[in-house]
């Protein structure tokens, strides 16, 4: 009756002879109670029956009640009493008992990690021709754990466990095949082996099939069979093949491209701790993709998948928190990025040209400019070896290294930079028209600093054109230009033409991201300055303040940005004599500045020269010349780079110039106190940095001359100009110092 599958019958049948304490009856009565056959199952009647059993010696029973210990069912977990009821019927030479105590060594499960032990178990299960036995013994020959590796002997025991239909011997005996161990390799033969697995539900198969289809490896190429393959294994719970089905659906590959169904099984094998889909899911929340934008959930998941060593979330993590303002967390990031991949992929891959951008843009936006440049070349040089120099990747590298350039008013160099960028992506078969206007945005700009005021305008002019076609005229893009337009009135006195620009992009940016978004921040920031510039001061406060609390509640209380709202809103206050509140917005800003850049940034001595204008106007003469030393002092090495301090340009130096006459200015009026030597040789110092930069200006408007006919003596003149300023400098220290008393050196400025 059992045989036949009349379960009922049976249990009535075997009841008697069970209770009269035959163990066979005793047996199959456990084993009904354990399935659930004939009778409701119940686990703790089965326990029972198979301990009669077992304690008349039946060593099937005394397998099965080891299983019941082992998984801790119908009797509370132990190894100990699992391991001894398999010992017994191990010992009787029970196969599927000598298989478990084998799987017990092994493993080191409740007792001591024995391999030689678990290999003598094994063989003994697998020689009477158990095939989880064979199986096992042919993963310690394939791996040589417990015996010397042997790849001839696993694939023996791999293809007995697979000729009885066991899916892993089957799935064991397609990775042999696949690579070529102990046979030659033959993808078609292990495809066959991985389908047969497949068909009995063994995950690994499945998700290894879905791998042959995809890359057409063994069976034809058929992304819809690769998604199939992967979702059977994915829906046991594969982690990567949830990776790859999310793959799948964020790319349209074998099935309906669908973000929110790539996101879901993204999200399943991330929780398993999948590094890759880690980071997919990071990038997912990154971009807004398939789930609403998120940041915090974007930084968790890329730290869970960097601390995996993940090269593609140090990366992302890094470029992050270069976003966020967290510029010092963000370089270790970056550069565990690069060593990883520096040393995955060799030092001219394109995923380390990816990271060295990065990089470079990391040291360009913290102002290490020099730093930078060596970057950007490398990443470019490595772009133009892969891809040569018509590629994109090429061409956006070209782009960010214009804008070292041109930050550092090194005009000569960036304008052909961009031109060149522009022709490649204008030619792609696809045109990247966002970088198209993105370029020419940045190229009307570098007019604009030249005062090149009309052909600025005729590239603001292009780039809105295509803005509109591409992306229409409520788009953020068109938006930025019409406020580049504006910018360009402004500059140029005419207001009334700038103020309805400035007021279009506002409009169309509230609309398009809603009241809080740094794009309206930065419209608001771009009115007040236009007002700033008439002198309605009326009308620059209220949007500062906006401004400023959507970039606090944005980024943080520590963003660069931040601290440049606080910059701008104390200049506000100090041209409309709030002393008290400028002063402590610029201290605000200073704090920022101290804790995210080091301390020769660019940015710093304008900062600090304000601070002593602050303190000149409401007397307190010496703690202006304290802060405007400290800008002196900053200038001073960024113009003459003095050890590793950056360097600066010649658009910075402009700027700097204002320090220097400052000092001089402040000296002079200070003449009649204790100090007097000092102050005057401090005077003489800045009077002679203060014509160096404005020789710097003059020659480097001669090298933008010379670039419109060749670009070889432009950078020729910008070299010796450099050489000439390092020069200056050390030779005025020089003169400064010996031209003093002994008593009046001042060690420290030496």
């Amino acid at each position: 009756a059992y045989d036949n599958g009349d379960f009922q019958d049976a249990f009535e049948i075997l009841l008697p002879f069970a209770k009269d304490g035959d163990p066979e009856s005793q047996n199959l009565i456990g084993i009904m109670y354990d399935y659930g056959e004939g009778v409701p199952e119940n686990n703790v009647e089965a326990v029972n029956w198979y301990r009669l059993a077992a304690e008349q010696g039946h060593s099937n029973s005394q397998y099965y009640l080891g299983t019941m210990y082992d998984y801790g069912e119908g009797v509370p977990e132990s190894k100990t009493e699992a391991i001894k009821w398999y010992r017994l019927a191990a010992e009787q030479g029970n196969a599927d008992g000598q298989f478990y105590l084998g799987t017990m060594y092994d493993y080191g499960d409740g007792i001591t990690e024995d391999r030689a032990a678990a290999f003598t178990w094994y063989r003994l299960a697998a020689e009477q021709g158990n095939a989880d036995g064979q199986f096992y013994l042919g993963t310690m020959y394939a791996d040589g754990r417990g015996v010397p590796e042997d790849n001839a002997e696993a694939i023996k025991w791999y293809r007995l466990a697979a000729e009885q239909g066991n899916a892993d011997g089957q799935f064991g005996l397609g990775t042999m095949y696949e690579n070529g161990e102990g046979v030659p390799e033959d993808k078609v033969e292990a495809a066959k082996w991985y389908r047969l697995a497949a068909e009995q539900g063994n995950a690994k198969s499945q998700a290894y099939l879905g791998e042959f289809y995809l890359n057409g490896e063994g069976v034809a190429k058929d992304t819809a069979e690769a998604a199939k393959w992967y979702r059977l294994a994915a829906e046991q719970g594969d982690a990567t093949s949830q990776y790859n089905l999310g793959g799948m659906y964020s790319f349209g590959e074998g099935v309906t491209e669908d973000k929110v169904e790539a996101a879901k099984w993204f999200r399943l094998a991330a929780e398993q701790g999948n590094s890759l889909s880690q980071y997919h899911l990071g990038r997912v929340y990154d971009l807004g993709d398939g789930v609403p934008a998120d940041k915090v959930e974007a930084e968790k998941w890329y730290t869970l998948a960097a601390e995996q060593e993940n090269a593609k979330a140090l990366d992302r993590l890094g470029v992050l928190y270069n976003l966020q303002g967290r510029l010092k967390e963000a370089e270790p990031l970056l550069k565990r990025a690069l060593n990883i991949r520096e040393n995955s992929f060799g030092l001219n891959h394109p995923e380390v040209a990816a990271t060295l951008d990065n990089l470079a843009l990391l040291y360009h936006d913290q102002g290490r400019y020099a730093e930078a440049e060596p970057l950007f070349k490398r990443s470019q040089k490595i772009y133009q070896k892969g891809f040569g120099i018509d590629h994109s990747s090429f061409a956006r590298v070209g782009i960010n290294l214009a804008n070292n350039y041109t930050v550092q008013g090194r005009y000569a160099e960036a304008e052909p930079l961009y031109k060149s960028s522009l022709a490649i992506l204008e030619k792609a078969i696809v045109p990247e028209w966002d970088f198209v206007a993105a370029i020419l945005n940045n190229l009307a700009t570098l007019y604009r600093n030249q005062g090149r005021h009309d052909e600025a305008g005729l590239l603001y002019q292009r780039t809105l054109t295509i803005e509109e076609k591409t992306h229409g005229r409520e788009s953020p893009g068109f938006a930025r230009t019409l406020s580049n337009i504006g910018g360009l009135y402004g500059e140029q006195g005419q207001f009334a033409k700038a103020e309805p620009l400035f007021k279009r992009s506002l409009v169309i940016n509230e609309n398009t991201f809603g009241p809080n978004h740094l794009y309206v921040a930065a419209d608001l920031s771009n009115l007040a300055s236009l007002y700033f510039e008439q002198k309605l001061y009326s009308k620059v406060e209220p949007l500062r303040t906006r401004s400023l609390k959507i970039l606090e509640k944005a980024l943080g209380p520590e963003h660069p940005d931040v601290a440049r709202g606080y910059y701008l809103l104390a200049m506000l206050y100090l041209y409309e004599e709030r002393i008290t509140e400028a002063e402590l917005f610029f201290k605000r800003a200073l704090t920022i500045y101290g804790k995210v850049f080091d301390p020769y940034h660019t940015d710093l001595p304008q900062l600090l020269k304000m601070l002593a204008e602050l303190y000149e106007r409401s007397g307190n003469q010496q703690e202006s010349l304290d802060y405007t030393r400290r800008a002196v002092a900053i200038a001073r090495a960024r113009a003459i780079s003095y050890g590793n301090i950056e360097s600066g340009g010649i658009g910075e130096q402009k700027l700097n110039r204002g320090v220097f006459l400052f000092h001089v200015k402040h000296a002079l009026d200070m003449q009649n106190s204790s100090n007097r030597k000092m102050l005057v040789s401090e005077a003489f110092e800045s009077v002679q940095l203060a014509n160096a930069t404005e020789a710097g200006t003059a020659v480097e408007n001669m090298a933008n001359r010379f670039a419109k006919g060749d670009d070889k003596i432009a950078i020729l003149v910008r070299k010796r100009q450099d050489a000439a300023e390092r020069w200056q400098g050390l030779d005025k220290t020089f003169g400064k110092a010996i031209s003093q008393t002994p008593e009046d050196r001042n060690k420290i400025a030496e």
